[in-house]
């Protein structure tokens, strides 16, 4: 888990079962997924959850480890886009994009 202020970023294999309910007071949400691209809309659960938080006034923040062919046709329904992708170890990637996500956010 890596925290910033009032934040945290954790990833969980649980499933979205129950996930209108633990979103309750959220402001933000941070997820992952392996590859953003033009199928993403289509049954990948990072757009489910996106609309989910979107019904609910929450902003999503996705951090895919790519982006394919596409990707531009769902980045609507998203707050930001920061590709975990390049060199070095993967967990420095990841909070690397999680910190300059939250900039963009924030900003």
């Amino acid at each position: 888990m890596r925290c910033f202020p009032d934040v945290c970023y954790t990833r969980s294999r649980a499933g979205a079962s129950g996930l209108r309910e633990r979103l309750h007071g959220a402001d933000l949400i941070i997820t992952d997924e392996g590859r953003l691209d033009g199928q993403t809309a289509y049954g990948k659960t990072v757009a489910g959850v996106a609309r989910l938080a979107a019904v609910e006034g929450i902003s999503v923040i996705v951090i895919p480890g790519s982006l394919g062919d596409g990707w531009e046709s769902v980045q609507q329904l998203f707050a930001a886009v920061e590709p975990a992708s390049g060199e070095g170890e993967a967990t420095e990637r990841l909070a690397t994009a999680v910190e300059q996500a939250l900039r963009t956010w924030t900003t």
